[in-house]
């Protein structure tokens, strides 16, 4: 607990990048935001100011959470060598941040590059990390290294699937410190109100077709894709007139723009693409319920769609390694293969498939574990961790 005798409440701290990890966040936050056990600080970083990305720091607004910190630290390269600086400039702003707030417990989700130096600045200050989606794979991205990152950054571990907790515990972490709790992703696609579709429409200014597909594109930082590459998505979808496609902004990863182009290009010149940089989580939850499906290689694509009992097209290696739900169809970045998998998803065969789907990382009391477990286990952190051997024998 906090050693302040005036204040003995334990001071928490949520660092926030983008729109995805503020979306599996959010309910979380509020929650804690209501609990008196805990003095909740939220710092918000990233694209969460720039207008490119959808400025959604006003989705943070309205929803009722306080803004403490907002730290800018993107580049406007979105080159590796952007990314690399912006990384490096996080750790500077944020440890000045983090000595400035003194908390008892920082919590960081998943595996951006932002968040990483949030956990570097963090561990330069001694101080105990929660990690939340840990033990993951996605074998396509600079992601992949910066989550195992954190994971050896980090004290407590909220994963989302029984395998996350054996991944993380062959790390070296400790097993009395690493719980399953499922993903606060698949927690909210079930608990949360959603629009109806007229006023999804309304909201967003789109027309549904009888047929409809999200698309979430994010560059694969790990290969040497180009815009040509691209182009076998855009080449894909132009053979399907009768479906409205609608688009989100790609990630700030290195190449992020050129993707952004394109999409842009794409748009303009045909009714029935749709672009919107950021649709915010109940928007996106909403068009997920009322949409056939969603194609791309983004990872609510294997974590969340089949809540909703819709199909994935999951394109390229971003994702790879994680766990898939039956509802995933994978296919290369190649316009044959796509379009053979959008009429693979709308086959009456596959559509009689996802009635039955269930969801692998969905658990009924996600937020409630997360926020019982910080409480019983704060305690019992210590910085110098042990490293957990497994018996290879």
């Amino acid at each position: 607990m906090s050693t302040n005798k005036k204040n003995p409440k334990l001071s928490i701290v949520f660092f926030s990048s983008n729109r995805a990890d503020f979306g599996l966040l959010k309910d979380l936050i509020l929650e804690i935001k209501k609990d008196n056990f805990f003095q909740l600080k939220f710092i918000a970083t990233g694209s969460h100011s720039l207008e490119k990305f959808g400025k959604t720091q006003n989705e943070i607004l309205t929803s009722s959470i306080k803004i403490d910190e907002q730290i800018e630290i993107l580049q406007a390269s979105d080159t590796e060598t952007g990314n690399a600086t912006s990384t490096a400039l996080g750790i500077i702003r944020f440890t000045d941040c983090l000595k400035r707030i003194k908390p008892d417990l920082v919590v960081l989700l998943g595996d951006r590059f932002e968040i990483f130096s949030a956990g570097i600045a963090a561990t330069f200050l001694r101080l105990p990390i929660a990690h939340l989606h840990g033990g993951e794979l996605t074998e396509g991205s600079f992601d992949e290294y910066f989550r195992h990152s954190l994971t050896k950054l980090s004290h407590l571990h909220f994963v989302s699937h029984e395998s996350y907790r054996n991944r993380v515990i062959q790390l070296g972490e400790r097993p009395e410190f690493v719980f399953n709790v499922g993903s606060l992703g698949a927690y909210a696609a079930k608990k949360i109100k959603l629009f109806s579709k007229k006023k999804i429409q309304e909201i967003l200014k789109i027309n549904f077709l009888r047929k409809n597909i999200i698309i979430t594109y994010h560059p694969v930082t790990l290969e040497n894709y180009t815009n040509n590459d691209f182009f076998e998505l855009i080449k894909a979808i132009r053979k399907f007139p009768d479906i409205c496609f609608i688009f989100t902004a790609p990630n700030p990863d290195s190449g992020f723009s050129e993707i952004n182009n394109i999409i842009k290009n794409e748009c303009s010149d045909f009714k029935n693409r749709y672009f919107i940089k950021s649709l915010g989580q109940i928007n996106y939850l909403s068009c997920l319920k009322h949409v056939d499906g969603i194609l791309g290689n983004s990872s609510s694509g294997i974590l969340e769609v089949s809540s909703f009992k819709k199909g994935t097209i999951n394109i390229g290696p971003r994702q790879d390694g994680r766990i898939r739900p039956d509802n995933v169809i994978d296919c290369e970045l190649n316009s044959s293969k796509i379009i053979k998998s959008i009429n693979m998803l709308y086959s009456s065969k596959f559509q009689q498939k996802l009635k039955n789907i269930e969801n692998p990382y969905y658990k009924n009391n996600t937020i409630k574990m997360i926020i019982s477990l910080i409480k019983k286990k704060y305690k019992d952190i210590n910085i110098k961790k042990k490293f957990f051997n497994i018996d290879l024998n």
